[in-house]
Parts: C-alpha cells; sequence; structure tokens
C-alpha cells in the first residue's frame, strides 16, 4: 500500500490505485495470518510436551512410591530371615556340641 493511500478515507481516495493497495494489504495480512497460525501450532505442541511430560513424571512419581514400598517389605523379610538364620546357626552350634559330647564320650 502506498504511503498516499494510507493516509487518505475512502471518499478521498479517487485516482488512487486501490487494487494494487488492497492486493498488498491482503498479502501482508495472510503472511501475519500464516505466522499466527505457526507460532499457535509450535505453542499447543509445546503444551502437548509438557502434559506428557507430566503426566510421565507422575508414573515415574508412581513407580518410585511403589518400588519404596517393595524395598521396605524386603528389607523386613531380610532382617527376619537373618534372625531365623542366626537362631538355627545358634541350635547347629548346641548340636554339634552335644554330638561331640557324645562321641567323645565313647
Amino acid at each position: 500500500m502506498s504511503v498516499t493511500a494510507q493516509r487518505l478515507r475512502p471518499d478521498e481516495m479517487d485516482g488512487v490505485n486501490l487494487d494494487g493497495a488492497l492486493q498488498q494489504a491482503l498479502s501482508r495480512l495472510k503472511t501475519s495470518i500464516e505466522a499466527m497460525e505457526a507460532v499457535l501450532h509450535r505453542r499447543e505442541r509445546e503444551h502437548k510436551s509438557a502434559g506428557a511430560l507430566e503426566e510421565e513424571l507422575q508414573v515415574l512419581l508412581q513407580d518410585r512410591a511403589r518400588l519404596a514400598n517393595e524395598l521396605d517389605s524386603v528389607k523386613a523379610r531380610a532382617s527376619k530371615l537373618d534372625a531365623v538364620s542366626a537362631e538355627v546357626a545358634g541350635r547347629l552350634d548346641v548340636v554339634m556340641a552335644d554330638i561331640g559330647s557324645v562321641l567323645g564320650g565313647r
């Protein structure tokens, strides 16, 4: 659009090349709309990516909580097994001592 056409009111535009000015204005409008659409599409993709990351984070946090519970259970069981193992070892020591006494007394 020419500078003259930009400053004139519609009733003052006699003799101004409106077709060329209108085509230029429409071209700039189309370019602006395409740029805005590109920005909107990029923002939409970023928003979806952020949503996907948030979902993945929630899944990871749930897995972490589940694994922490499992670890606590395994630790408790290992502690019980250690206690039972120590008790069995003590009993075996007593039995072996008794067997040694019996065999030694022969």
